[in-house]
């Protein structure tokens, strides 16, 4: 290799001779500009070579020549492979010679230009070569490799194949590529319906039907397919109890709706029943009925408890005393477990064996005591007081209402006579009691 000459010397002949430390050059003279030919030595790693003026005085000038040995010197090709279908595609080939500095090379190879650029048409599937040949080095070469694919030979498969999807469940898919490098064996994924797809091949089912998951490969646009089922899975739409609270031993009533379902039964003795339906039941406990219902993606079940509470009990319901003068007031007494208990009218509220004064009455009355369980089962009794302006209290006839007249009701008090009757027993129930004594008392 020859570093450039300074100008030529302002000389009259303007020639040189020529000589190298290594390897070979013809002496000349030659004119200034006139190329030489330098041999390289068989071995070595450098060489000067050096022109002299021919003229008086002499003037010199010298190159360095780095020298390489052929087996140092290597051609790559870039790309070393290749993969392209058949019928399409280009490659534009690349080609590095080093390390000396004449890179030039000479392109040949089916399907390839001399500027390296290799055309996929027209060509078959096969096996082609790219060669590139260096320039300086006649017999040095690089070279590459440039497959073609035809579509036929390339298949995809997708599994699972078939299968069912229940709506609202995934399902993975994978798809395998045979025929082709695994640089090109990417997918992409699509579906005819029925749900969603991911690039990853996750399947996300939400409507029933038939549809097609297809597994597209991207470098050879050849596609696999696989059938997909998409079903709605057994489900309870609902399962309520007419009262989910109740007397016990009383009855109420279940109802159901089951859809997408093979069978379904109730526990605690009710057994296998229709997919939309109601039974009546009557638990003396507090019992969770449990529905089981079977199918695609079963079993599925649904409970509901009912609260079965005591009912409610009225021990005692009394007026004292039973009939009182116009604007007396009596007292009611309510004995009563199992529930809240409320006299109407007029009182409200009451608690059981806590007495409760009346208002002043002005006629006779009868009060209602309703005493209602948790579950709202209500049971009433009921109690009468009478208001009468004719009572006579003045029992020893002194004209005056006082303890006297409790004395001379003392001496009739437990008798039945004719007498006693007449004078003492104010209620009429054909005795002389506590209930007429009550009724004397309030006439004090």
């Amino acid at each position: 290799m020859l570093s450039p000459l300074p100008p030529p010397l302002p000389t009259a002949a303007n020639t040189v001779t020529w000589t190298a430390t290594a390897g070979s050059i013809g002496t000349g003279p030659t004119a200034t500009g006139a190329a030489q030919t330098y041999t390289a030595p068989g071995a070595g790693s450098t060489a000067t070579v050096t022109a002299t003026t021919v003229d008086t005085p002499a003037a010199a000038a010298s190159a360095t020549v780095t020298l390489v040995a052929p087996s140092a010197v290597a051609v790559t090709v870039t790309p070393a492979t290749l993969e392209l279908m058949t019928g399409t595609g280009t490659q534009q080939f690349a080609a590095a010679v080093s390390p000396i500095t004449n890179t030039a090379v000479t392109w040949s190879g089916t399907g390839v230009s001399a500027a390296g650029l290799f055309s996929a048409s027209g060509l078959a599937g096969g096996t082609y070569p790219v060669t590139a040949t260096s320039q300086s080095l006649g017999t040095l070469t690089g070279s590459a490799t440039v497959t073609l694919v035809a579509p036929a030979s390339v298949s995809v498969a997708v599994t699972p194949t078939p299968t069912t999807v229940l709506v609202g469940a995934t399902k993975q898919f994978t798809a395998s590529v045979t025929g082709l490098t695994t640089t090109h064996q990417g997918v992409t994924w699509s579906v005819s319906g029925g749900g969603t797809i991911s690039s990853s091949g996750l399947f996300t089912a939400t409507t029933a039907g038939s549809f097609t998951v297809t597994a597209t490969n991207s470098f050879s646009a050849v596609q696999g397919t696989a059938p997909v089922t998409v079903q709605l899975p057994v489900a309870i739409a609902s399962f309520t109890a007419a009262k989910t609270t109740l007397t016990a031993g009383s009855s109420t009533s279940l109802s159901w709706v089951v859809t997408n379902s093979t069978s379904q039964a109730i526990d605690n003795g009710l057994g296998a029943v229709a997919a939309t339906g109601s039974i009546s039941v009557n638990p003396a406990v507090t019992t969770t009925y449990v529905l089981t219902a079977q199918g695609l993606g079963g079993p599925v079940t649904r409970s509901v408890t009912i609260t079965a509470v005591a009912p409610a009990s009225i021990s005692s319901f009394t007026v004292t005393p039973t009939i009182v003068l116009p604007n007396r007031a009596a007292t009611l007494t309510a004995v009563f477990t199992g529930g809240t208990g409320i006299i109407t009218p007029g009182i409200g509220a009451v608690t059981s064996g806590i007495p409760i004064t009346t208002p002043l009455l002005s006629a006779g009355t009868t009060y209602t005591l309703t005493v209602t369980n948790g579950a709202g089962d209500p049971i009433t009794a009921t109690a009468t007081v009478a208001v009468s302006g004719s009572l006579n209290f003045d029992l020893n006839t002194d004209g005056v209402v006082d303890l006297l007249d409790l004395l001379t009701f003392a001496k009739h008090y437990g008798t039945t006579t004719v007498t006693a009757l007449a004078l003492a027993d104010f209620n009429s129930d054909g005795k002389v009691d506590d209930l007429d004594l009550a009724i004397l008392l309030g006439g004090l």
